[in-house]
């Protein structure tokens, strides 16, 4: 038994200090709030349905950039709560701000990938920046981000925000989510171009234009609700440099604010993904994720039951358990607070979220299976 249990010791160190190395070898950029930018040089291009509670949040941020004439489309998808009223206040404040309404979703198409090809279309600049509506760009985002990318010459770069976390369960479950998105695509292997492994994050994706031009862009995957992962796919694929940094003082994102939408927000995510990520990646991810959150705890509870029948090893087990627990705690403390910018006590739910989200996962699936599919902002995918 103890060598079992120095083998599962290894096994989670190893994991651990992989995750360690992966997260340090991720650019880390600063905001340059000093710095002016040529707005011409750059669309900005903000999808939106149904968002007017949030997208003041994201014009906000762009007017706040050092940028003279930014062009900035706002792409209305049909929305119902005034969200295109809301963008057009912004006018004063935006002179390069432009409001579209959506054509109708055609039948093969994902809401988001319709309007991102449709306002694409529309944009004048060599370069395409992608924002999500609930987005909350900070002064000197765009001078971080053109010359970096102009400097190392990426063809495509995606950050990775600082995920505001406010309510209970947003606290409990995004942390591990966030977790195994970075299991199954380990970003240093990301970033390297001789890696096929690529995703992006929707939320922030900034791309040449003639790049997604030569790409067929969002309408090479069409159908994805995962459309950043598929995007960044198919275009270092194709040959071109893409790359994931970091930019917690960059950028803010609040994507759910109850349990409600998270549950919403995760189930169409869920099986898009596992079918992004490749099916043994997936697993993979998965399994190492539960032994991290549950194998500590299960030592532990095998170890107290054994000790109560009177096996004398249950001692060990159950002391050996605690160790790891102790071991896991102290990192996903470390994770939460560089991450999301919480208490490391945040730490002790991590177990409790991981099991939610596979929870979450596989409420999707079964509605997959059963032909209901999954529902976002008013449509339903079944794929």
């Amino acid at each position: 038994m103890l060598i079992a249990l120095t083998l599962l010791t290894a096994v989670v160190v190893a994991i651990i200090a992989r995750d360690l190395v992966s997260a340090s070898r991720v650019p880390l950029l600063a905001p340059r709030p000093e710095a002016t930018i040529d707005g011409s040089l750059v669309t900005v291009i903000v999808p939106a349905r149904d968002e007017a509670h949030r997208i003041g949040r994201c014009l906000d941020g762009l007017a706040a950039q050092r940028s003279p004439e930014l062009e900035v489309i706002v792409l209305d998808d049909h929305s119902t709560d005034g969200t295109a009223d809301v963008a057009r206040g912004y006018a004063d404040r935006l002179p390069g701000l432009r409001v579209i309404t959506g054509a109708p979703l055609p039948q093969g198409w994902a809401g988001k990938c319709w309007a991102c090809w449709q306002a694409a279309g529309a944009a004048r600049s060599p370069w395409l920046l992608f924002l999500d509506a609930d987005t909350a760009p900070q002064p000197g985002m765009l001078a971080a981000l053109l010359p970096y990318a102009a400097t190392h010459k990426i063809d495509l770069l995606s950050l990775l925000p600082l995920l505001e976390l406010r309510s209970f369960w947003e606290r409990v479950i995004m942390p591990p989510f966030t977790g195994l998105i970075q299991a199954v695509f380990p970003l240093d292997r990301v970033n390297d171009p001789r890696s096929r492994l690529a995703m992006a994050n929707g939320q922030c994706i900034l791309v040449r234009r003639d790049v997604y031009v030569a790409t067929d862009g969002h309408r090479a995957v069409r159908e994805s609700v995962l459309e950043d992962v598929r995007l960044a796919q198919t275009i270092k694929w194709r040959g071109y440099r893409l790359r994931l940094v970091a930019g917690p003082r960059l950028m803010r994102v609040r994507m759910y604010t109850n349990l409600r939408e998270i549950a919403e927000g995760l189930r169409k995510n869920a099986i898009a993904g596992a079918a992004a990520g490749g099916f043994w990646r997936t697993a993979w991810g998965g399994f190492r994720q539960s032994l991290l959150a549950f194998g500590p705890l299960t030592l532990i509870f095998a170890g107290v039951v054994a000790w109560s029948l009177g096996y004398p090893e249950g001692r060990l087990l159950a002391v050996w358990g605690g160790s790891l627990l102790l071991l896991t705690l102290a990192y996903w403390g470390y994770v939460v607070r560089r991450l999301n910018q919480l208490h490391p006590l945040w730490a002790i739910c991590y177990p409790l979220g991981t099991a939610c989200y596979f929870a979450l996962s596989t409420l999707a699936l079964l509605s997959i299976v059963t032909g209901r599919g999954v529902s976002w902002k008013g449509r339903s995918y079944r794929k």
